[in-house]
């Protein structure tokens, strides 16, 4: 097969180390290639990395494959290498990886052993022994790796260099860190700290008198004792600090595609699914003869989704809100109203964009100034600004149209109905800007600039990372948990009890986010009445539509005379791993 039809496996970087190919390369010169590389339908290696490297180096243009079929690619990866030469920071590797998946096959605790059949469906599930006949490596070995990098990953590098083996390199973990735990709860020796500690916490207990629950909490939400307490091993916490430093040495531009990428991949979206959703997006061609009229605007439409309807239903507004835009969706607490916003067309329904509308933040500094609120004014009349949460407008619409401005305005299409829903009475829409300014909002005159966040948010770790600690969070933390998730951003607020629990220093993860927000009042005496000074409500003259098709035309035609006229839609279903890879690599962020 030719060389270029190939493409490494993105795990198979994540897991080995590179090593020196000259070996390799001299033995591929002598004597040709013995073994041929392991490859999927796909043309996707799974064995061969080195020796694909190696030809690659010598300028092959072709090579031996073998396909195979697999049901985890990752597993035929691994135990393809069980006789590889491997260092014990690829075993480690290896058995995170292996671990993660093998859990997804067969389960945990007492339904380990629902997806077995036959013999090995009565045998009871061992992982650290069925992961290390995987690895070709002793269940003992492979513990003891396991023990090392919990504690010190760093003593992996003195036995991978021959400094320690494997055995000593464990010991030195034993006597620094284990010793002094015996089973069954037998009486330990006292530590020289200790015996300094124990008299001064004594009489911290005499002085205050604190209940038993009082102590074990404070214990409970200090780390280290949160590790200990909530059984939570200390590899955990290094994994998810690794992962921080990662996503922290991306810019905003890279991370956000980085999240993109993997919350695609968590998507449970079928194929017909995706076509359903990607055939209502508005084309090129569409959008132009729609929009050949200035009277178009007048038949621009909301459908609100019913969950009974085969297409405009929630999932495939949700489907279509993580497809259609490279930002990541987090769903908000509170009242919601979602919106596909299009044309009709020979009976079918084009789709121009999406908007989501819902309740305001409990507190805002931007808002709360311009409105001059005390907290009392605010519990009693937030509920009369409603957020305008999501904005998207399609591609090419978008870029060819001035999609996002029409999107925007769109919004005003929907307060009847959210009045008419939560009996409430909308005196002004809010939203923000995700990437500063300048942006869509700037030059139209109906929103007005009000301020800007606080300017930095706390990075958050990718979805199964986050799924972990989320969980993890709810399930000890249940009060802690509850009140993060009533915040103005409850994802932050869950975010940062995380890391303060585990000992993070919070400061050390956060980035610039200094966002605009923007107000588009519907009366104009909106202040006065969100004052309580004012019930009499006078109605603010929005008449978008000519402003909306003029500045539209205009761009239009500057954008064909310079032929930067979008024509693909956007419409994102995977990313696939090894762009992401390469892209790292490229960048040294890896």
């Amino acid at each position: 097969m030719k060389v270029v039809e190939l493409t490494g496996h993105p795990e198979n970087s994540k897991i080995y180390q590179d090593s020196d190919l000259t070996d390799l390369k001299n033995s591929l010169s002598i004597y040709g290639q013995l073994e041929p590389i392991v490859i999927t339908k796909s043309k996707r290696i799974i064995s061969g990395h080195r020796r694909f490297a190696a030809i690659k180096s010598l300028e092959w243009d072709e090579c031996d494959i073998r396909y195979i079929e697999t049901d985890n690619e990752i597993i035929s990866l691994i135990e393809h290498n069980r006789h590889r030469q491997k260092t014990t920071q690829d075993i480690l590797n290896e058995s995170r990886i292996l671990e993660k998946e093998m859990r997804k096959t067969v389960g945990r605790g007492r339904s380990a052993s629902k997806n077995r059949v036959g013999e090995e469906k009565s045998k009871r599930m061992t992982m650290a022994s069925e992961i290390a006949q995987k690895l070709n490596v002793g269940t003992t070995q492979l513990k003891q790796i396991q023990s090392i990098a919990r504690y010190d990953e760093s003593l992996l590098t003195k036995v991978d260099t021959g400094e320690l083996s494997v055995s000593k390199a464990y010991k030195q973990i034993q006597n620094k860190h284990l010793k002094d735990k015996k089973k069954h709860g037998a009486s330990n020796k006292k530590s020289k700290r200790d015996n300094e500690f124990q008299p001064t916490f004594r009489e911290l207990l005499k002085k205050h008198l604190p209940r038993y629950a009082t102590v074990m909490d404070v214990l409970k939400e200090t780390y280290p004792y949160s590790l200990e307490v909530t059984k939570v091993a200390a590899s955990k916490r290094n994994e998810l600090v690794t992962e921080l430093e990662l996503l922290k040495k991306l810019d905003s531009y890279e991370r956000m595609m980085l999240l993109k990428s993997d919350e695609l991949e968590h998507q449970n979206i079928s194929p017909k699914e995706f076509a359903i959703c990607r055939d209502l997006i508005a084309t090129k061609d569409e959008c132009d003869d729609y929009f050949s009229s200035d009277k178009s605007i007048e038949n621009i439409d909301v459908i609100y989704p019913d969950n009974q309807h085969k297409i405009f239903n929630t999932k495939n507004w949700n489907i279509l809100r993580q497809t259609i835009h490279n930002m990541e969706f987090n769903q908000s607490p509170g009242r919601n109203l979602l919106g596909f916003v299009g044309f009709h067309s020979n009976d079918d329904f084009r789709l121009l964009g999406l908007i989501q509308i819902g309740s305001d933040a409990q507190s805002l500094g931007a808002r709360d100034t311009h409105i001059g609120w005390s907290e009392t004014q605010r519990s009693f009349k937030r509920e009369h600004i409603v957020n305008m949460r999501t904005c998207v407008p399609t591609q090419p619409f978008g870029n060819n149209h001035l999609g996002g401005k029409l999107i925007a305005m769109s919004a005003l299409k929907m307060v009847d109905e959210w009045e008419t829903r939560y009996k409430t009475k909308v005196v002004c829409l809010i939203t923000s800007a995700l990437h500063g300014k300048p942006n869509q909002y700037d030059g139209m005159s109906w929103w007005k600039s009000i301020g800007y966040s606080a300017g930095e948010m706390v990075i958050k770790p990718r979805k199964d990372t986050w799924a972990f600690w989320r969980d993890w969070l709810r399930t000890h933390f249940r009060e802690i948990y509850d009140n993060c998730s009533t915040q103005s951003s409850p994802t932050q607020a869950l975010v940062i009890a995380v890391y303060r629990l585990m000992g993070i220093k919070v400061s050390d993860f956060k980035t610039s986010h200094n966002r605009p927000y923007y107000l588009c009042p519907l009366y104009e005496n909106y202040i006065d009445f969100l004052n309580g000074k004012d019930t009499n409500l006078i109605s603010k003259n929005i008449d978008w539509g000519d402003w909306w098709f003029k500045k539209s035309t205009t761009r239009y035609k500057k954008l064909d005379k310079d032929n930067q006229l979008a024509t693909e839609i956007l419409f994102h279903e995977r990313i696939p791993e090894d762009e992401i890879e390469m892209w790292l690599s490229a960048a040294g962020k890896n």
